[in-house]
């Protein structure tokens, strides 16, 4: 490598003998903002002497000479009279744009060699060269203020001339050590992790550390805006090699911070720029440019000056460059050999005098984040302060990246900053040194093997780190949080509480991207605000479940748990015969698998338990083609399963390899008592079995079929593998094939990594959208888990690098669910679970039940508009003198009371303000209660809240007759009573409002007035799971239908419940049943109803949910319909009317619904059964199920 590095350059530098022109690029005109370098006056010097038997004679101003060679930026230019110094400024005549060359070597044969501040293009050979007799000189004072000028001094904002009185070279002697100030003074910046850690000094230099992308340029900026806004004098910023839109943002955001003026004379800062498509030279000088500016502040007018320089490293790049075009011989990693001289006698110019000061900020891009690099490093010696930003902590999402044990600071010194500032400082290294020293357990072991000390030190820690990163003001349209300048002494405050123990009980996440330390006060209490919020709202976090399957390389399944865990995997799926056996190919018959090898004293029972899914062997596979296979893979299959049930595994993962898997189904059915759940993996593409029978339609009716071998087991579940081209039925718009999933019990959901993809924005790994949609449709509860899986990478690398990305994205996914997030409240306790309505006539409730019904507001909302709307309409007619009487029917402990008590106090508050509302009447209350338990409540509510206002009965509604007719209760003139059920009728509130017909006035209203219901089909294979699983238990509780009979009759009876593994099968709800109140025509409350469903192809239908809609008053109304379902209600969950099996259509098919309500003189009851026709054209019937109330039964006593 360095052979053809030297014959390179030594080519180059032969090329530079010849005569030749070339064109090259053109000088840039845009005003733009541009960051800069700058070189030595030593880096072009080179000694000519020794080609050269005199001493030329030396040029005078104004000497002309002739271009005889251009390559590229370097032209030679003869002189026939003498040549000009080193370093001199010579201008190109007859040419329409300006063009500087700076004297670089003395070549022998009067000529020099030079380099060019802008492109060569259009300069030819022989073309007129001046020397000006002096180096490059630029306009500096007063008058550069708010301008923007290049290398040469040229105006590029386009805002005309500058107008200087007063020009200075861009080389310059650094000043004499006796004119030098040597005192310290801090320099605030607002910055936390700066002004605590590694203060800046006045007068100082002060490098910023960084690879791409780690926020150097906006660390800067930000400091512009802290420091030079906010400081006394004036500020230049040096833009070496920039980029054309950050140097357009930066000047705009000075504009807009009145750092810049654009029509006064109050500019504070200078601009100087070389743009990123300059020529080397012109990179090369920038940084003396802007240099020479602020020098003239600090030496003419005594100012103390701010140097921002961004960026360092491209002044070495440009030195570099102009080094090689010279033809001399790099140094290390290809740098030139003059790097330490030009560096230092850039940087020993910027010092601080007794007439003022130069405070220096440069920004040091570190190749490849390697700190010995020549470049940076070169850098060190000179610097007073090092800020260096790590990538470590951006991945972290802490801004501003800067490392709190890399960066260091000359005057970090208890004698320049103090002794609680230099112990407060060092206390917080220590501790953060301490937890990185205790990251290593923590990944191995977890934070519980970890002492009480090192915990405290680690919570701790994690609250600093985090107190370390700030919102800035330059970046706040991009973080949406607003910018806080944090002074010295709230920075050293904040520590010093959290070091000492004051922020222990605060969260860490208050610490993130706050200000000062009140800031972070505020933040906590916001949320303690959000978790009560959170906690009132009913929906606590949970942990995701997501597990990892693992690979031939994941030999020891003890590291493997301690490593997972680590990174955020909650369980592993691990083959149950160990890796070896698991991978074993079966070649001819004969073949013997390696034996069982997963010892079970690895580890703890209950870890084998709780951290551990099974995964059959590969190989086993019943349905084979080949016998000698399938038989010994049953003899395995029992075989692997005695051993998981051995080390106490609960799951085990099978993967499904046909169509058709008939031997399986059998082994599944032989081995389902072993206690053991059986979880089938699946994949989203059919074509991944190959050739499939044409009556196989899709990947759900595979699963169908073979659960139906398994005779719908409880223990069977399925998980699906997400494969990279989805089938047409996981197709988010295909969505009467997709929500057939819904009914199914999914209990994992398969990741391969190849799955994932890079975002956009973040870089992070991500699903792709349809992938993502879907897994956000399938997750509906969190019992549900995700698994993660590699089909290629088989190292350590991948699961430390790319693996804790991808947990983290799954975590996100599934945290963002909504549908998860929505089963995280008290009513998931409900999901699915069967319950037997309730009879209340026949039982009396008890007070939980009555609590449960009082917490829901929604209902008891309604009904008080409904009742102040009744009481309205009464008090409009011509009433009595009596007042409006009032009966609450069924009124339990009371809610129904308070709301006549509330609808009728909202009125007479109305009638102050409203001459329309009239009340010149009272209202008596009456509350019936046939349950003597509840009307010790009703009796405490009306001594304590309702002021003996309320009229208590115990009695049956039924029984009112006795006490009007004995004149002891008046005839009323509303009736308000809430005895629906969740089928509307079935708790019999038809016959108990019929029972008070007889004491009704003519024109008695009725709260609820009417009520309908309604019927829909349904699939769920879990509800039918469970009514199974009821009908195979024998029960001890009694009978609820005219048998006596328990056991064997699950199946015909109506449920309770909230339902959650389902889908609906038709897009219609049909109403059923109607009944309206007074029943002023004492019509019968028996009923019949067909009603007509069409559903889709290749569904199983379970059976038939029920809801009901009811009108309380006109249209203040009540719903438990699926498309119009109240708000925020939760009094009533749908019932269900199962049929005695599944019914599986494969084509479209209208079925019909028939449901009769029944009622003798003791009690009331459904019958129900199907119809429909076959793909024979004949009509089949299911048989009628609870015939004659046999298993349910609703008393009327």
């Amino acid at each position: 490598m360095a052979s053809r590095t030297f014959s390179r350059f030594a080519s180059n530098f032969r090329l530079f003998g010849s005569v030749m022109a070339t064109n090259l690029s053109g000088r840039s005109h845009c005003f733009v903002a541009k960051k800069s370098l700058s070189t030595s006056p030593l880096v072009y010097a080179t000694a000519a002497a020794a080609s050269q038997p005199t001493t030329p004679k030396a040029a005078v101003k104004g000497t002309k000479g002739r271009v005889v060679a251009v390559i590229g930026a370097v032209v030679d230019v003869q002189f026939d009279e003498g040549l000009p110094p080193i370093l001199n400024a010579l201008e190109v005549q007859n040419r329409a744009s300006r063009l500087i060359l700076e004297v670089a070597q003395h070549l022998g044969d009067n000529v020099v060699r030079t380099i060019a501040m802008d492109g060569t293009e259009g300069l030819i050979r022989g073309q007129e060269v001046v020397d000006t007799g002096d180096p490059i000189k630029i306009p500096v004072g007063p008058e550069t203020l708010g301008r923007i000028i290049n290398v040469i001094g040229e105006p590029i904002d386009e805002r005309g001339p500058i107008g200087a009185k007063n020009y200075a070279p861009i080389h310059a002697d650094a000043p004499e050590f006796v004119e030098m100030n040597v005192e310290q003074e801090i320099l605030v910046t607002g910055i936390k992790v700066v002004d605590l850690l590694a203060p800046y000094s006045k007068g100082g230099k002060i490098g910023l550390f960084g690879g791409a992308g780690v926020g150097k340029t906006v660390l800067i900026m930000e400091l512009i805006n802290n420091v030079a806004k906010a400081h006394g004098g004036f500020s230049v910023f040096a833009g070496v090699g920039e980029r054309t839109r950050e140097g357009n943002d930066l000047y705009h955001e000075m504009i807009e911070g009145g750092v810049i003026d654009l029509k006064g004379k109050n500019s504070k800062v200078s601009l100087v720029y070389g743009q990123m498509n300059e020529p080397p030279g012109a990179r090369a000088r920038v940084c003396l440019t802007g240099l020479s500016v602020a020098e003239y502040f600090r030496d003419k007018e005594g100012q103390d000056v701010l140097l921002f320089i961004d960026n360092i490293f491209r002044f070495t790049q440009a030195g570099s460059e102009v080094s090689a075009l010279l033809g001399r011989i790099p140094s290390a990693v290809g740098y030139q050999p003059t790097l330490a001289t030009d560096m230092g006698s850039m940087q020993e110019r910027i010092t601080t005098t007794k007439k003022g000061s130069i405070t220096s900020v440069q920004a040091i891009y570190v190749p490849a984040d390697d700190l010995t690099d020549p470049a940076p490093a070169t850098t060190f010696a000179h610097l007073d302060a090092t800020t260096v930003l790590s990538r470590g902590i951006a991945e972290l999402g802490i801004y501003p990246a800067v490392d709190p044990l890399d960066s260091t600071s000359r005057i970090m010194d208890p004698n320049i900053v103090g002794n609680r500032h230099y112990d407060i400082a060092r206390g917080v290294q220590k501790i953060l040194q301490d937890y990185k020293s205790l990251q290593d357990i923590i990944a191995i072991l977890g934070m519980d093997e970890l002492s009480e000390d090192d915990k405290l030190t680690v919570s701790r820690a994690r609250k600093i780190q985090r107190y370390l990163s700030q919102p800035f003001q330059v970046a706040e349209v991009f973080t949406g949080h607003k910018g806080k300048f944090v002074t010295l002494e709230q920075t050293i405050d904040g520590f010093e509480s959290i070091l000492k123990g004051e922020m222990d009980h605060i969260p860490e996440v208050a610490f993130y991207m706050q200000g000062a330390i009140d800031d972070v006060h505020k933040k906590a209490d916001e949320l303690a605000k959000q978790s009560e919020q959170m906690i009132s709202s009913e929906k606590p976090q949970f942990p995701p479940s997501i597990g990892w399957m693992a690979k031939h390389l994941d030999k020891n399944i003890v590291r493997l748990c301690k490593e997972y865990g680590g990174i955020g995997f909650t369980f592993l799926v691990y083959p149950a015969g160990g890796l070896r056996r698991f991978f074993w190919k079966p070649k001819i018959s004969g073949d013997c698998p390696p034996p069982i090898h997963l010892p079970d004293q690895q580890m703890n029972t209950e870890h084998w338990s709780k951290y551990i899914m099974c995964r059959l062997s590969d190989w086993i596979d019943p349905d084979s083609s080949e016998p000698w296979l399938a038989s010994l893979s049953v003899d395995h299959f029992c075989q692997e399963l005695e051993y998981m049930r051995y080390l106490g595994v609960h799951k085990v993962l099978i993967v499904l390899k046909h169509f058709a898997s008939p031997r399986l189904a059998n082994l599944v059915n032989q081995n389902r008592l072993f206690g053991i759940d059986f979880l089938f993996l699946l994949p989203t593409k059919i074509s991944n079995f190959g050739t499939v029978a044409d009556c196989v339609m899709d990947i759900w009716t595979i699963w169908r079929d073979f659960r139906t071998l398994c005779t719908n087991s409880s223990r069977l579940s399925v998980a699906l593998s997400l494969t990279a081209d989805l089938d047409s039925e996981f197709d988010l718009h295909n969505n009467l094939s997709l929500r057939r999933w819904l009914a199914e019990p999914i209990s994992s959901l398969f990741l391969d990594h190849s799955l994932f993809i890079s975002d956009e924005n973040t870089s992070s790994p991500t699903l792709p959208n349809a992938h993502r949609m879907l897994v956000n449709y399938l997750l509906s509860n969190c019992r549900q888990s995700v698994v993660l899986s590699s089909s290629s990478v088989q190292s350590d690398h991948f699961a430390n690098c790319e693996l804790k990305q991808m947990v983290l994205s799954t975590k996100q996914l599934i945290l963002s669910n909504e549908n998860i997030c929505k089963s995280e409240n008290p009513m998931s306790g409900y999901f699915d679970l069967l319950q037997t309505p309730l009879q209340p006539l026949s039982d009396n409730l008890d007070s939980a039940v009555y609590q449960t019904f009082e917490q829901d507001n929604a209902k008891y909302e309604h009904y008080q508009m409904a009742i102040k709307a009744a009481l309205l309409e009464l008090s409009q007619r011509q009433m009595e003198s009596g007042g409006i009487v009032v009966f609450v029917l069924g009124a339990g402990r009371g809610p129904l009371v308070q709301a006549a008590i509330n609808a009728r106090d909202e009125l007479e508050r109305e009638k102050k303000h409203s001459e329309q509302c009239c009340l010149n009447w009272k209202m008596k209350l009456i509350a019936v209660e046939k349950n003597r338990n509840a009307i010790l409540s009703l009796k405490y509510c009306n001594e304590e809240r309702w002021a003996n206002s309320v009229q208590i009965v115990h009695s049956d509604m039924r029984s009112l007759s006795t006490f009007v007719d004995s004149k002891v209760l008046e005839r009323p003139d509303l009736i308000i009573s809430e005895l629906l059920g969740s089928f509307g009728d079935n708790e019999l509130c038809p016959e108990c409002l019929d029972g008070v017909s007889p004491i009704l006035k003519p024109g008695t209203i009725c709260i609820p007035q009417n009520y309908t219901n309604f019927i829909t089909p349904i699939q769920s294979l879990h509800l039918h799971q469970s009514v199974a699983t009821l009908d195979q238990c024998k029960s001890e509780e009694q009978s609820v239908g005219r048998s006596k009979k328990v056991f064997g009759c699950a199946f015909d009876r109506s449920y309770v419940v909230c339902m959650d593994q389902f889908c609906y099968l038709a897009e219609n709800v049909e109403p059923c049943f109607r009944f309206t109140h007074p029943n002023k025509e004492g019509s019968s409350n028996s009923r019949q109803s067909k009603v007509h469903f069409e559903l889709p192809p290749n569904c199983e239908l379970m059976g038939f949910s029920a809801h009901f809609e009811v009108n309380l008053f006109k249209d203040i109304c009540l719903s438990t319909h699926p498309l119009r379902f109240t708000e925020n209600m939760h009094s009533w969950f749908p019932a269900l009317f199962p049929l005695r099996r599944l019914f599986h259509f494969r084509d479209t098919t209208t079925v019909t619904f028939n449901i009769h309500r029944k009622i003798d003189s003791d009690g009331c009851w459904y019958e129900w059964n199907i119809e429909y026709k076959g793909s024979d054209g004949q009509t089949t019937r299911s048989e009628i199920q609870n015939e004659r109330g046999e298993s349910q039964y609703m008393k009327l006593r």
